[in-house]
């Protein structure tokens, strides 16, 4: 009792230690400061630690005594394990994580900097100076210094040790790293704004409907085989329909710009908020994964090439400037000019094509510099960091999958953000592919986060990635039939209701393996302990102290009777063991003694070995010694007791799961119920509305194009006519 004690003050020293260190490093006028004497103290004790330790080992004959013995294998050991750890290391830096040897990107300008100052050499000087402590420490303390001074070894070593933990926790609380762990948002409950969803729908134009209705024509031709897929296939359709949902424009340049488009209103948005943030130069994001800038095609291969005379030539010869590409990007940028907003207040994410321009960038928009930067999920995602001032995002289009979703809220929604509240806008264009393809993908998130948190029962979901949607889904959504509607909500109702079919499931085969096979076994194992401890008890009370006198132990084959005797023999036969398997040394009271070494803790452990196993940790004092072995004896009638409480809550565990056990799923029916009318909806959303099959749909297979046949014609000749290039990336 007394060493665990002992064990737990020592503990919450080191921890109170680290947590007062900490405290005090976090404080501003500390934190603000460059303490190069921290790094200084916890260099100092980490040497008076190592050179102490080695002091100790060399002054301990047990442990020079037994250096022939292990010396070697651990030597082997220690080397082999080093050896493999740098080689794993070196290669996960050098070919997987390109690193130089300073942990940084190699080629980068900070690279280049630690490089110059360290004069391309890495500091190992450390790792050799501690070998070297500790060896200088073994020879001193066991050739030079005397015993009285090796005594206070221990003491030097708690110094050293306090004084370690408080500067380093002095060094966490300055750079705010008491605590590191890989968890969501949601666990962390982290000091981030209140976010508010604001819904903008914009009307269809007249020209949209009549695409839209386009869009399902091709649709047909794909979905009846009568239309080669290089030329159109499900992929091009949706891919021209998410276009069309963002702005017409992009279909075609030519067509007008009508006011109320979600990128007009999106205009809107950002200049009232721009004018109301501008008092504190409040920020904004604008997500658009559609119609990105483009570089010129001269500067593209200029910059592939990297030829200065290349360069030359570009500057020199003026080429016919082409008319540049219809982009969202530029659109939002002129429209912004023209209502009052400066151009260097607007920047694109893709103009900032280095790290240097990047972070120049970013430092802008922290300080307000720049209020609207606009990006794709791509280059504006993870690693953003411009969240001190932002107070709106905006989300033209829909992102194909759902963890872009959180990025992109992830750079507003941030630890950092100096506002309380801030804004989501996400924009739909209301008969388009717009309001499906949302819906899918926030339902999808819900699932997909469940997991991530360990929140869902099942550990699974469909895999979310840039698909087309399917034929049916192009159709209902061209016609506005409301049953795609009642078909997503019930898709995700029935999703819904299977993983709560699945977790009781489980929790009902957890129940059966627990009636079958868990509880059994605790009940006898249980019952097994009691009557062992009732056994050790009837035995300690066959066996008690004589009145003010000893019972007698026998060590190593000896009855003593005294004592004073019996505590000095038991300690000479613990001066013998030198490992963690148990030593027979005697009997006391009944029960067989045997003395095991612990190596780490550096302390004997006496076991009293009758029905079961009672233990008590020896010191260096013999009648103490003693007493301790008592208090490890008296204390079975506690352990008795707390067996029976253990037995007792297991037969109300098993009484509660016999209950529980074979119970159905409370929402059966409700699943049964729904699952019928999806299965229905996919039925009717593939048919015509006098539920007779479509007439694509009954089409004979034969008469569609082999792709067998397709690919035995020979090849025709390349046309040297080039194909117009596509926007990067159109489809992600």
């Amino acid at each position: 009792m007394g060493t665990t004690l002992s064990t737990l003050s020592n503990l919450a020293i080191y921890i109170g230690l680290v947590v007062v260190g900490a405290f005090l490093g976090s404080r501003k006028a500390l934190r603000s400061r460059p303490l190069a004497w921290v790094g200084k103290l916890q260099f100092a004790a980490l040497m008076i630690l190592i050179v102490t330790l080695g002091i100790n080992l060399g002054a301990n004959d047990e442990v020079v005594s037994s250096l022939g013995q292990i010396g070697l294998a651990a030597l082997v050991i220690t080397v082999l394990a080093m050896a493999g750890s740098l080689l794993c290391l070196t290669l996960l830096r050098r070919f997987v994580l390109k690193l130089d040897h300073y942990g940084l990107p190699r080629g980068s300008e900070a690279a280049r900097e630690e490089e110059a100052h360290h004069g391309g050499k890495a500091d190992n000087s450390l790792t050799f100076l501690i070998v070297i402590a500790v060896v200088l420490g073994m020879l001193a303390g066991r050739f030079v210094l005397p015993a009285a001074v090796t005594a206070h070894c221990g003491t030097v070593i708690s110094f050293g040790l306090y004084l370690l933990l408080f500067m380093v926790g002095m060094d966490m609380g300055k750079q705010g790293t008491l605590l590191a762990d890989i968890k969501t948002a949601d666990q962390l409950h982290l000091p981030t704004p209140q976010v508010e969803y604001h819904n903008v729908v914009a009307q269809p134009t007249d020209i949209q409907k009549e695409m839209v209705k386009t869009l399902s024509e091709r649709a047909s031709e794909v979905h009846r085989g009568s239309v080669d897929p290089s030329v159109d296939n499900m992929l091009k359709i949706t891919s021209d329909g998410r276009k069309l949902g963002l702005d017409q424009r992009i279909i075609n340049r030519m067509l007008p710009d009508e006011p109320g488009t979600k990128v007009n209103q999106c205009v809107d948005n950002i200049m009232q908020i721009w004018r109301d943030g501008e008092a504190d130069k409040l920020t904004q994001l604008v997500f658009c994964d559609i119609s990105t800038p483009q570089t010129k095609p001269a500067k593209k291969v200029a910059k592939a090439l990297d030829n200065p005379t290349l360069h030359a030539l570009e500057d020199a010869v003026p080429l016919p400037e082409p008319e540049p590409a219809f982009t969202v990007y530029e659109d939002i940028r002129q429209k912004l000019i023209a209502k009052g907003v400066p151009a260097e207040q607007i920047a694109f994410i893709h103009e900032a094509n280095t790290e240097v321009r990047k972070k120049e960038l970013f430092s802008k928009v922290r300080t307000g510099q720049v209020r609207v930067l606009l990006g794709s999920t791509q280059k504006m995602g993870a690693g953003t960091n411009v969240q001190d001032r932002l107070v709106a995002l905006h989300d033209l289009d829909c992102p194909w999958r759902p963890g872009d979703l959180a990025q992109r809220k992830g750079r507003i929604e941030r630890q950092g953000n100096q506002n309380e509240t801030v804004h989501v806008f996400r924009y739909v264009t209301e008969g388009t592919f717009d309001a499906y393809l949302w819906q899918t993908v926030e339902n999808k998130q819900k699932f997909i986060s469940q997991i991530m948190t360990s929140k869902s029962p099942v550990r699974s979901c469909d895999d979310v990635d840039e698909t087309a949607l399917s034929f049916a889904e192009i159709k209902a959504l061209c016609a506005g039939d409301p049953r795609i509607k009642e078909r997503m909500d019930l898709d995700v109702d029935v999703s819904r209701l299977k993983l709560l079919k699945a977790d009781h499931q489980s929790k009902q085969y957890r129940l059966e393996d627990q009636l079958l096979k868990t509880f059994p076994e605790e009940i006898e194992k249980n019952k097994g302990f009691i009557a062992g401890l009732e056994a050790d008890m009837k035995t300690l009370a066959e066996h008690p102290h004589p009145e003010d006198g000893f019972a007698g132990m026998e060590v190593r084959g000896d009855t003593l009777t005294d004592k004073e005797n019996a505590g000095a023999a038991l300690l000479d036969a613990c001066k013998e063991v030198k490992g963690t398997d148990p030593v027979p040394v005697g009997s006391y009271r009944g029960f067989a003694m045997s003395v095991s070494f612990d190596a780490f803790r550096q302390e004997y452990m006496l076991l009293l070995k009758g029905q079961m196993t009672h233990r008590a940790t020896l010191g260096t004092d013999p009648r103490g010694n003693l007493t301790r072995i008592d208090n490890a004896l008296s204390q079975m009638p506690q352990r008795l007791e707390a067996v029976k409480n253990q037995l007792d809550n297991l037969y109300q565990q098993q009484a509660a799961a016999k209950a529980e056990v074979g119970k159905p799923f409370p929402q059966e029916q409700e699943l049964r119920d729904k699952s019928a009318r999806l299965a229905e909806l996919d039925v009717l959303l593939n048919m015509d509305g006098r539920g007779r099959p479509a007439p694509e749909a009954v089409l004979a297979k034969s008469s569609r194009p082999s792709v067998l046949e397709g690919l035995k014609r020979p090849v025709p000749p390349r046309c040297s006519e080039k194909k117009p290039k596509h926007h990067e990336q159109e489809v992600r």
